[in-house]
């Protein structure tokens, strides 16, 4: 059998966490206060959530420090963060989250087959040629899912188009608090004209 070995080339960045303590009866009570809201700044106005907050940001700080690895010390925060209830039968339409350079979800409560759905950003350019496929894995699918249960925290660049498929297994109500980030600092250099103070 001939030797080779297959390689990846400028992957997207996936990060995955989970919360070991799960979140107070006074968190999630609070949560579900959201429900009929359209506050698109919770982390900012509820400082019942703080807690979660922290973790999170724990979590951007480790995704900036090891997938960004910024030469200049930055500050990412969070700008805004919302509390998306999909009840049975229903879906997320496929979407990318702009104005933001990591976005998050986090998972409150989760239902039956739990998941998220990312989209490749290269399948239109890869869709020119069809080939029907004998086996789907990560080299030749349009899109991947990943599996989710309460608590965990996935990061990811908000280029990154994702999705919740319709899921039919469900019986209860799925929560998830999503965010977005900006950062602050100084990017570029002033050298080579790329300058940009952010503050």
């Amino acid at each position: 059998k001939p030797q080779h070995e297959i390689k990846s080339v400028f992957p997207s960045c996936l990060y995955i966490t989970h919360k070991k303590t799960p979140l107070s009866l006074s968190e999630l009570e609070d949560i579900k206060k959201e429900y009929s809201s359209q506050n698109s700044y919770i982390f900012n106005t509820n400082s019942l959530l703080t807690n979660l907050k922290e973790f999170c940001e724990e979590h951007i700080n480790i995704y900036v420090n090891e997938v960004i690895s910024p030469k200049e010390k930055l500050d990412f925060y969070i700008t805004q963060s919302w509390l998306n209830v999909t009840r049975p039968g229903e879906s997320h339409h496929k979407h990318s989250h702009p104005n933001s350079i990591i976005s998050g979800v986090f998972y409150v409560s989760t239902v039956e087959d739990d998941k998220i759905t990312f989209g490749d950003p290269n399948a239109k350019t890869r869709g020119a040629l069809k080939i029907s496929l004998g086996e789907y894995h990560m080299w030749n699918s349009s899109s991947w899912y990943f599996p989710v249960v309460n608590g965990d925290l996935v990061l990811f660049p908000s280029w990154l188009s994702h999705k919740v498929e319709r899921n039919e297994k469900a019986t209860k109500d799925r929560l998830s608090l999503s965010f977005n980030t900006f950062v602050k600092g100084s990017l570029g250099s002033a050298e080579t004209l790329s300058e940009l103070i952010l503050s």
